[in-house]
This record gives C-alpha cells, sequence and structure tokens, in this order.
C-alpha cells in the first residue's frame, strides 16, 4: 500500500460508520465504530449534564481569571467561563449552558447563554440572526458554501445565531442544512423560557436527547438498537484496552500513554515494525487521534514521534489537522515545540473512559 493510500484509508476508519444504542428509550450506552473498531463510547448518555441550559445562581466571581463559581438547580456547583464584556453580580440569575461533565477535582464547566449544539453546528439563543463560521485560515469557505451561508442566514429566524463549526468544512450543504433545521427546532421550543426570571435556579432545557445527539455527531451511520447485540463485548474489549497505558499495533507500532495532571505524554516505539517513515507517522497519528476521542483525553498532550525531517513534521501536522476536523471535539493542533514534540490542546467534555471504567468496577 502507497503512502497516499494509507493516508486515505486512515481518513475514512476515523469516521463512524455504525452507531449501537442498547435502548431507544433511555439508553444506558451508546457506542460509536467505524466497523468494529470503537471509536467513542457514551455512558449513561441521558444522565449527561452536556447542553443543559439553566438559570443558575452567581456564588462568586474571579475577575482576574474570566471565572465565576456558580450553583446550578439542583444545587451543585459549576464554573462559568466569562467573557471580557460580561458584568455579573453575586447572587443574580443568569442563563448558562453547560458544556463539560464535573471530572477529578473539577466541577461541571459553563458557558455565559443559552447555545443548542451540534456536530457541524451552533444555534445561539438571544441573538440577531447572524451567521458565523469557525474555520480556520485553510478551511475557508468557497463560493459554493458563502451561497449555502447566505440561504442559512435568510431562513434562520429573528434571535437566533448561527456557527458553523470546523467540521462542517467538509460536510454536505444537506447535511448542514438538516442538522439547522433539527436544533432550529429545539431552540424555537425553550426560547419563551428565556424572557422569565424565575426565583431560583431552574433547567430550562434538559440537553438534546441521546439518540438524536448520537444521529447529528454520525448523521451517515448505520443504527441498530439492540442490548444484546456482539458488538457489545467488542465495545467492552476496547474500552478496556483503551484503559491501559500501552497500544500496540499490527505493523508492531507501540504508543504509551502516561497521564499526569497537568498533561498526556504519548511516546512512540517503533523499533519493532518494518514501516517506511512516512507509513509510521501516518498510522502513529492515527492511533493518537482515536485513542484521544476513546479514551476522552482533554487538555495538554504531548506527542512524542520519532526523530523526523522538516518534511515529515509537515506532513504529521497536516494529516493530525484533517484528523482533527473529523474528530468530534476538534482538537487544536499546535505543532511541534523546540524540544521536537507534537503539542495538542483538547477540551474537556465528557467524563474521561479510566473514571467510567472505575466506577462500573465499583
Amino acid at each position: 500500500m502507497s503512502a497516499s493510500q494509507h493516508y486515505d484509508r486512515v481518513l475514512a476508519a476515523a469516521t463512524c460508520n455504525l452507531v449501537v444504542a442498547d435502548s431507544a428509550d433511555k439508553p444506558q450506552k451508546l457506542a460509536f465504530f467505524h466497523n468494529r473498531t470503537l471509536l467513542e463510547i457514551w455512558h449513561k448518555p441521558e444522565e449527561s449534564v452536556i447542553g443543559q441550559i439553566i438559570w443558575a445562581r452567581v456564588s462568586q466571581i474571579f475577575p482576574q481569571h474570566r471565572r465565576a463559581n456558580i450553583i446550578l438547580h439542583d444545587g451543585r456547583p459549576a464554573s462559568l467561563r466569562m467573557p471580557v464584556s460580561a458584568k455579573l453580580q453575586s447572587g443574580k440569575l443568569v442563563i448558562v449552558t453547560l458544556t463539560a461533565e464535573a471530572y477529578a477535582d473539577k466541577p461541571a464547566q459553563a458557558i455565559l447563554g443559552a447555545e443548542i449544539a451540534g456536530a457541524f453546528s451552533i444555534i445561539k439563543l438571544l441573538g440577531s440572526g447572524v451567521v458565523r463560521t469557525s474555520f480556520k485560515q485553510s478551511e475557508k469557505p468557497d463560493e459554493g458554501r458563502h451561497n449555502t451561508i447566505d440561504i442559512l442566514q435568510k431562513s434562520l429566524p429573528d434571535k437566533l445565531d448561527l456557527v458553523l463549526r470546523r467540521r462542517a468544512s467538509l460536510a454536505e450543504d444537506d447535511v448542514i442544512a438538516k442538522e439547522v433545521s433539527t436544533l432550529v427546532a429545539l431552540a424555537e421550543e425553550v426560547a419563551p423560557a428565556l424572557h422569565t426570571t424565575p426565583s431560583e435556579p431552574s433547567c430550562i432545557f434538559n440537553g438534546v436527547p441521546a439518540l438524536m445527539r448520537a444521529k447529528l455527531q454520525a448523521p451517515e451511520a448505520d443504527n441498530i438498537i439492540d442490548a444484546t447485540h456482539d458488538l457489545w463485548d467488542l465495545a467492552a474489549e476496547q474500552s478496556e484496552a483503551a484503559c491501559r497505558e500501552v497500544v500496540t499495533t499490527q505493523s508492531g507500532i507501540t504508543l504509551w500513554f502516561s497521564q499526569t495532571k497537568a498533561l498526556v505524554a504519548v511516546d512512540v516505539d517503533s523499533a519493532a515494525s518494518k514501516l517506511s517513515a512516512e507509513a509510521l507517522v501516518i498510522e502513529a497519528c492515527a492511533v493518537l487521534m482515536q485513542q484521544i476521542t476513546l479514551r476522552q483525553y482533554a487538555g495538554i498532550i504531548l506527542f512524542d514521534l520519532p526523530r523526523l525531517s522538516r518534511s515529515g513534521q509537515n506532513m504529521a501536522k497536516a494529516l493530525l489537522d484533517r484528523l482533527a476536523e473529523i474528530a468530534p471535539r476538534h482538537p487544536d493542533i499546535l505543532g511541534f515545540g523546540p524540544a521536537g514534540l507534537m503539542e495538542l490542546r483538547v477540551r474537556h467534555t465528557r467524563t474521561p473512559l479510566r473514571d467510567v471504567q472505575a466506577f462500573a468496577e465499583l
């Protein structure tokens, strides 16, 4: 197989083509596969706080950190990221959207305002009909996509803003339009509750239902609802493997994962492989990105590839950029630092897989 064929195969394998749920009503687990390779698994997704829109009470403000502590409707604390222009008062109620679950010693994370997120787009409530993109410079829309953006803007209801996420740069127009229509319908149901301030914290919107979230994330995947499917055994096996420190590929490449409180370090040992330098980079980068999603790693990640030429580094950066566009959390590929390590940054959303597995064992 040529390097270009290997490259194309890796990109295809990063795309979910099968979603398996154990129930159509309130699934306890949802698994995303490419063929029989587990890409991601959600544990008790209906209980996730991600996407909830809440009237929360401000309890403490830290202007120097642009953060505030808030109390949610169920009494739990959360940390709110404050925009520069925000002017909050302790004791007041504000509308927030939860974006990440609590983990380790960190509370749930929230942003100010109400928004409903899909895979390709975000609808912001209490807006003014603005459409914008979060594409990188290399992903800037062409004339055809500009026409699509114009059509979306004309059809957008008043007081809703639309943000096209990075992944939308790779999506078909009809897929984007269908998702936007779904999110707009949800937003219009939620909107009336934003205009009357309650006396106590309350939940306005419990988040997009789990199966709908899964279909938004993988719109072209087949869907199976079956609690006894043999893929669950495969999901359990691959989930358990993803809680170990080491992953060895069929080609003999070994990746060592070391997680600390500050960062995740990943070392590549290629001694047993017979791959060319190009093929080694492609396979190692693919495994790294697949494991970041499956393990739900977040924060700073340092990736120690074997010593590469400048062209090899450029190829690694380009491939990781492409894989980041496909990945649900769109990791930031920061490039090679002075020490020769590839640096990545990933935002936290779901509970890390290792913590989920430890809880299940209890």
